[in-house]
């Protein structure tokens, strides 16, 4: 509860609420690349010399200290043998706004579950060929 109530004093007016969703989208984002390269066991170094690019470079990146474009996610992605996938889904509703229909948060929830069911199955598909690879 305490954290929703950070969340909502944070994103109380529109722009605010933009800037946050930015900087949680490239939190994520990071956090997800850096925790494949720990789940792999591969440094930075190694990612560098796949990208062409120094160590430095991937640190700044990772750390979030430098713009990290969506090619430059593609091929973060690509240097650990993955490949980026994005997702839209509604922003959540904040308690200053009004309550949404039954019928609209069914439907959300229905898309989303759809969504959820397609990433599994992509992320799935993806692991058996990184391992296909790998052997």
């Amino acid at each position: 509860m305490e954290n929703e109530t950070w969340v909502e004093r944070q994103t109380a007016a529109p722009e605010a609420r933009r800037l946050y969703e930015e900087e949680r989208l490239i939190l994520w984002a990071t956090e997800a690349i850096v925790e494949l390269m720990e789940k792999q066991g591969r440094t930075r170094a190694e990612v560098a010399t796949s990208l062409g690019t120094s160590r430095p470079n991937v640190t700044q990146l990772l750390s979030g200290s430098r713009n990290m474009t969506l090619r430059t996610l593609a091929a973060l992605a690509h240097a650990c043998g993955m490949r980026a996938d994005l997702k839209l889904e509604p922003l959540p509703r904040l308690a200053s706004e009004p309550e949404a229909t039954a019928l609209d948060r069914l439907q959300d929830i229905a898309r989303w579950r759809r969504q959820e069911s397609e990433s599994v199955v992509d992320a799935f598909i993806a692991e058996r060929r990184a391992e296909a690879a790998r052997e």
